[in-house]
């Protein structure tokens, strides 16, 4: 399936075909409705970063685009499958399915508590936001699996994205900031970390139609003849 990342700008498009795809936060505030009364104030679970696309074609994303940008990377089947790109789940606030889903989260985190042995330690305390921490250290396999789900929770207000993701392993953590500031400011560190690298036999680019001369203008050397789709403007 075509999956595709918006941005903003031709500089950002030639920055993510030079130095990768960048890790972005992505707060869902949804752990709170399934666990109230635990504090997540100061980090959600699994909170080390994300790379979003949307499966939408570019004449059907109005909404998104105008939160996202209208240049796009698409990538191909193969990128997707190297790195696990995987769909989003969206989580409604209220019925049946939100019921399950508390419910199922309630008896993991019973669980898990029962087996924290030291509660002022915060390496045993990691495990109710690390899934790696929760499996590893404090044997709670139900709320580590419950975890890997969480990565991919989303709002169901975000429903309109069909979003899909790429998602971060390692367990670092990233700047409380979302959406186009917390680009910037990954834009800003040297190297981008470990950003997702792409080729150009994994790319296409979609663009408005008046846009294409100004984005193949902006190429960088490797990628000036990547394929550029284009779309009426809205």
């Amino acid at each position: 399936m075509p999956l595709t990342h918006y941005t903003e700008s031709t500089e950002a498009i030639a920055n993510i075909l030079t130095r990768g795809f960048v890790w972005v936060h992505n707060r869902r505030h949804l752990i709170e409705s399934f666990i109230p009364e635990h504090s997540f104030s100061h980090r959600e679970p699994q909170q080390f970063g994300m790379i979003s696309f949307t499966e939408l074609e570019p004449g059907q994303i109005d909404r998104s685009r105008s939160n996202f940008g209208q240049f796009g990377i698409t990538v191909s089947i193969d990128w997707q499958r190297r790195h696990r790109v995987d769909r989003v789940i969206y989580v409604a606030d209220e019925g049946p399915t939100f019921e399950a889903w508390r419910t199922i989260f309630r008896i993991a985190y019973n669980d898990l508590s029962a087996r924290i042995k030291y509660p002022n330690d915060r390496g045993w305390t990691m495990a109710y936001e690390n899934k790696n921490a929760a499996g590893a250290v404090a044997g709670a396999p139900l709320w580590a699996h419950l975890l890997q789900l969480y990565e991919y929770m989303e709002p169901v207000t975000h429903a309109h994205e069909h979003e899909w993701r790429v998602v971060r392993d390692l367990p670092l953590y990233n700047d409380p900031v979302r959406g186009k500031e917390a680009v910037r400011r990954a834009m800003a560190l040297p190297g981008w970390g470990d950003a997702i690298p792409i080729e150009l036999v994994d790319a296409t680019l979609v663009c408005p139609a008046p846009l294409e001369s100004q984005l193949r203008e902006a190429l960088p050397p490797a990628f000036e003849s990547v394929p550029i789709s284009v779309y009426p403007p809205q």
